[in-house]
């Protein structure tokens, strides 16, 4: 398996060779991809993953010449183009520009032959991302896709602890449960899906010390994990396990 360190430019060249001694690297860290995903993340967004966009575009011009259905322009959106920034948008956070032109080339597809961006739009994407009992297509909003997949990676650090990437993020920014300062990009991304998980989240009741009864979300049920019972004049530190008729 091949290995490599990134330094920061401040470190003398004495500390990296011996940080590469110790550490057993002959070569420096490839700033190019890895595993398909940029492995340095710089100021300009929108240029480093450019080449999802372009991906996206050569496709389209593989279908310009094609005499499509409808049925079949949809069946390419759904199955094939939107999955293409799919494996970019797990990890990361993508602009809003980058997407507003990947939506607006797949808006090109479905209204016209793929290429030009130019065509007459009858709609716009937004509503052709509605759900289908109302009409339109429930094609994928991809900025609240790309925030839900970030979200099902927060969920998988939160529920890994104990892994080595749950370990250094904790260390760096769990401890306030913030942004942080300097944020790293993969971070900041991970953390645009706070609020997602927030609003999924409840608590498993067990011995209920921990759990407020107003205030944390702990009630089953499906749109509101809060009591909506008023709080008494109080009570408001009081948890779960007051409830609980104590046995005799």
């Amino acid at each position: 398996m091949k290995s490599g360190v990134f330094y920061n430019s401040n470190v003398s060249e004495d500390v990296r060779s011996n940080l590469n001694a110790i550490l057993g690297v002959n070569n420096p860290l490839n700033m190019g991809k890895y595993f398909g995903l940029p492995s340095l993340i710089g100021r300009n967004k929108n240029e480093i993953f450019s080449y999802v966009r372009d991906r996206l575009w050569k496709k389209l011009q593989l279908w310009r010449s094609k005499k499509l259905s409808m049925s079949g322009k949809e069946i390419l959106i759904k199955v094939v183009a939107q999955s293409i920034p799919t494996y970019v948008m797990i990890m990361f956070l993508l602009t809003l520009t980058l997407l507003d032109e990947l939506h607006r080339m797949l808006n090109a597809l479905w209204w016209g032959h793929g290429s030009n961006l130019n065509d007459i739009k009858r709609e716009s994407w937004e509503s052709l991302c509605a759900p289908k009992s109302s009409g339109s297509m429930r094609f994928r909003n991809l900025h609240l896709f790309n925030v839900t997949l970030l979200g099902k990676l927060g969920w998988c650090i939160i529920m890994t602890l104990d892994s080595w990437v749950s370990r250094i993020l904790k260390a760096k920014y769990f401890l306030d449960s913030i942004l942080g300062v300097n944020p790293s990009f993969t971070w900041r991304s991970i953390h645009e899906a706070n609020n997602l998980i927030c609003q999924g989240t409840r608590w498993k009741i067990r011995d209920g010390e921990q759990v407020r009864i107003w205030g944390d979300p702990w009630i089953n049920r499906d749109n509101n994990f809060f009591i909506d019972i008023p709080c008494v004049n109080s009570f408001e530190d009081m948890v779960v396990s007051n409830l609980f008729i104590p046995r005799t």
